[in-house]
């Protein structure tokens, strides 16, 4: 359940940093955003992914490679998402 909160906290901090930087913003709101993305991602790393992979079953070998796949594809959705929505906005 907490990998799943983690992950949306991400996505949703993409997003949003991808609205404001498609919507002309003010470079530091940009570089603000931004930071706030990176922020999410360390804490969903530290908080969520490290202490989800089980040391028993010998996955916290794999702890990096997981996070980062997940964090990879949280953003890549996020930002197609964003481009689509501002696509469908520039249409109107």
């Amino acid at each position: 359940m907490a990998f799943m909160v983690g992950t949306l906290l991400v996505y949703n901090t993409a997003y949003r940093c991808a609205e404001m930087a498609q919507r002309g913003n003010h470079p530091i709101i940009v570089f603000m955003a931004v930071l706030n993305l990176a922020a999410a991602c360390f804490a969903f790393y530290v908080c969520v992914s490290a202490p989800a992979m089980d040391p028993v079953a010998s996955l916290s070998s794999f702890v990096v490679e997981s996070s980062v796949l997940v964090l990879q594809t949280t953003l890549l959705l996020a930002l197609i998402e964003s481009g689509k929505r501002a696509m469908d906005f520039s249409s109107r």
